[in-house]
């Protein structure tokens, strides 16, 4: 038996961030050495959901990692009353990005 171009995990791993990232499946194709067809029945594959929310999940943990970073150096950065703006901005950026990673959400009526 044949092994496919597309068995290894980190072949199908690379696909997904492809995909993810707007790459169309005739140039994931090119790539790979495959037809377009074939990226398509690996996107309907039985398990490929599962390792697409995999992937998502991680990279959405990989963003939320950095951004968490990038407040918290930018707030411990404050030095002054004067930086209340950017205070206020660091503050409401950790809320869009609870908000957006579905950590927290806020009514109607708060925003």
């Amino acid at each position: 038996m044949r092994k496919s171009k597309l068995s290894s995990p980190q072949s199908q791993l690379e696909i997904l961030e492809l995909i993810f990232w707007g790459t169309s499946q005739r140039k994931i194709a090119e790539k790979f050495g495959v037809s377009a067809a074939t990226i398509c029945r690996f996107l309907r594959k039985e398990g490929t959901k599962e390792l697409t929310e995999k992937f998502h999940s991680q990279l959405m943990q990989d963003c939320l990692e950095h951004a968490a970073q990038n407040i918290s150096s930018l707030v411990q950065n404050y030095q002054t009353e004067s930086d209340f703006i950017k205070r206020d901005h660091g503050f409401r950026a950790s809320l869009k990005i609870a908000e957006l990673s579905g950590i927290f959400s806020r009514g109607e009526n708060d925003r």
